[in-house]
């Protein structure tokens, strides 16, 4: 466990570094260009490539090294950072600059991230993977919490450039730390390796896997295959497909539903909450390792998620949204953190990486369409239908209101149902629900 912790110290100042330059260059974008739609382009160039890039990533992180996969994805993203560093520096940044910029790091970090996900299982015992993905959120959480405070006070100090030479201090923390902890052999259990005084360097220790390995098309057809034959694990994919288009929508029309209501002071005020709630949930998780029966642990949470959602969206008032926003970020890592226990228990170490890889991309891909859709829907459907005199105001408006800010209540509203339907409609399926006792443990 020592090792896992030494290598979550160097991802979450990695994460804490990169939630400041996120932050920078929202600001900067948006401040430069007065535009929504450039703005909620950052988001997207950030997450269509990482669909492209995880079943290599998956490939090499099993045929290859996990801690080499980790180095790279790291490496790569710190030289673009270094790269953005003088964009910024020399006044040569452009809108098309940053999307390129942003969209190579986020294939980068797709590759670190598949790395990581598949190494937890490799250094984490069995009865302590709750814990360890709870203390992985909790990173986030922190990440989520600090980033947008720090980069506030720091940029009218720094400017974006200064933001970005703390990220590279940060990538280079993160680099260090990954090339000194040592992995256990691949396949090997971390108790296992104990008691045989086995841990070893994974890389070092399979000599047949000392360099990167010929290109192998099959990986993602591999991990699917693998999916397909565990009908159980695929349905709770397609769950969480849904969950992150939810979730996706919420993240695209948060900040407008609150300067809907208030101003950019109270916007910051409701984040901060937000990432409240994320730091506590994955202190909770770290805690308590989460539920013994984790699927249907799983689906309370996310119906749960729903119902907060639906007030959240059926009162126009900020203190709801606030209190909203609190409670469905502590169910969020609670959620993340127990499924991924789930998945690292029932997937065999040799082919996590593959089959994780396979499990983000599908699980993932519904956000662009979140990011892409969400905008349109609120701009030129439910806002319109709840304004004053609006099509929806006279049958919806007693419930949710009408006016501003209106529309994107009640797309919240639907939203919040959705989540909760999905989670019935998955805990109905025998499949899913006797998942844990169906598909014997494979690590």
């Amino acid at each position: 466990m020592s090792r896992f912790l030494a290598l979550i110290f160097g991802q979450t100042a990695s994460q804490l570094g990169s939630g400041l330059t996120s932050f920078a260059l929202g600001v900067w974008m948006f401040e430069t260009s007065g535009s929504a739609t450039r703005f909620a382009l950052v988001a997207f160039f950030a997450m269509v490539p990482q669909l492209f890039v995880m079943p290599l990533a998956g490939h090499l992180a099993d045929r290859w090294s996990r801690k080499g996969t980790m180095i790279v994805g790291d490496g790569i993203a710190g030289v673009l950072t270094l790269v953005l560093f003088l964009v910024f520096h020399f006044g040569l940044e452009t809108y098309w600059i940053i999307y390129l910029v942003v969209g190579i790091s986020a294939a980068s970090t797709a590759v670190q991230q598949v790395g990581f996900q598949a190494s937890v299982a490799m250094l984490v015992p069995r009865d302590q993977l709750g814990r360890a993905n709870g203390l992985v959120q909790l990173g986030r959480s922190i990440s989520m919490l600090f980033s947008p405070l720090a980069a506030g006070y720091l940029l009218g100090i720094l400017g974006v450039d200064g933001i970005l030479s703390i990220d590279l201090v940060t990538m280079v923390l993160a680099v260090g730390t990954v090339a000194l902890v040592r992995f256990p052999a691949m396949g090997v259990r971390p108790e296992e390796a104990a008691a045989a005084g086995a841990a070893k360097d994974d890389a070092a220790a399979e000599p047949a896997e000392t360099g990167p390995p010929a290109r192998k098309p099959s990986a993602f057809a591999e991990g699917w295959a693998y999916l397909r034959q565990r009908r159980g694990l695929l349905g709770l994919l397609a769950a969480f497909s849904c969950v992150n288009f939810c979730l996706g929508s919420v993240e695209a029309l948060l900040t407008p539903l609150v300067l809907s209501m208030a101003d950019e002071t109270v916007l910051g005020q409701v984040l901060f909450f937000a990432g409240a709630g994320m730091l506590t949930g994955g202190l909770l998780l770290s805690t308590w390792g989460g539920p013994r029966r984790r699927v249907r642990g799983i689906m309370i949470l996310v119906a749960l998620e729903g119902l907060v959602l639906v007030v959240c969206g059926s009162q126009p008032a900020v203190i709801f949204v606030t209190t909203a926003a609190f409670l469905f970020m502590v169910m969020t890592p609670m959620v993340a953190g127990t499924s991924q226990a789930l998945w690292q228990s029932k997937v065999e170490l040799e082919l996590q990486g593959r089959v994780f890889a396979v499990r983000q991309t599908l699980a993932m891909a519904s956000l662009p369409l979140a990011y892409l859709t969400a905008g349109p829907l609120a701009d030129h459907v439910f806002e319109p239908a709840m304004a004053a005199g609006g099509r929806l105001a006279p049958i919806l408006g007693p419930w949710v209101g009408t006016g501003p800010g209106r529309g994107m209540g009640l797309y919240f509203v639907l939203l919040g149902a959705m989540l909760i339907v999905m989670a019935a409609v998955s805990y109905s399926s025998r499949r899913i629900r006797h998942l844990e006792t169906d598909l014997a443990d494979s690590v």
